[in-house]
């Protein structure tokens, strides 16, 4: 999916090894590699070699600078269960850059749609004033469009059969993912639906 790749490449914080510092867009970190200094900058979200002036400077002697990682499933952090609280999207995304993550899907598993809904305004809402963390790209929905047979952890009594109606609103940028059952009877137009919405679906 192209908007995946896009955020695979995109560098929305560097992290630094041992440190884990996260240096926003203007900032420049000066290393040394092999006893030679090299410096860049992360500008817009993009290494660059040109460092303007003025920009704040970390240091990272003996340190190590890498691009973020992108998460496609999580399904909470610091305590927060993102399928018993929605709401929490943001103070989980807060978290994720100290573990290395600056981009990620809140992913939840097979949930009421009451649920679902909640976690759609969420992320539509944006995040609180001042917020600063990963970035989600866009609801994971494990479910609960799958198959019961092989339910695991999935709560069944949320599982639902295919139903075009009840994916009409699911869309990009609040719904990246979709996992389904494909085997289902139905399911082919549900698909067809959602990955013409630029949903990916697994």
């Amino acid at each position: 999916d192209e908007r995946l790749d896009r955020a695979v490449k995109r560098v929305d914080q560097v992290l630094v090894e041992q440190q884990s510092q996260a240096v926003q867009d203007a900032a420049w970190l000066s290393l040394r590699r092999d006893g030679s200094p090299a410096a860049f900058a992360v500008n817009n979200g993009q290494f660059q070699s040109d460092i303007a002036a003025g920009s704040r400077s970390i240091a990272g002697d003996g340190l190590t600078a890498v691009p973020g990682f992108l998460d496609l499933q999580v399904n909470g952090a610091v305590g927060i269960d993102l399928a018993v609280n929605p709401a929490g999207l943001w103070d989980v995304a807060a978290a994720l850059p100290q573990f290395g993550v600056t981009a990620f899907l809140p992913t939840l598993v097979t949930c009421s749609p009451q649920t679902i809904g909640k976690a759609r305004e969420v992320i539509a809402a944006g995040p609180p004033l001042g917020w600063v963390g990963a970035v989600p790209l866009g609801w994971h929905f494990e479910g609960p469009m799958i198959n019961a047979a092989y339910a695991g952890a999935h709560a069944r009594r949320h599982i639902r059969t295919p139903s075009l109606e009840f994916v009409r609103s699911w869309s990009t940028p609040t719904v990246a993912m979709v996992t389904i059952a494909p085997e289902l009877p139905g399911m082919g137009p549900v698909i067809r639906t959602l990955r013409g919405r630029g949903v990916v679906v697994a």
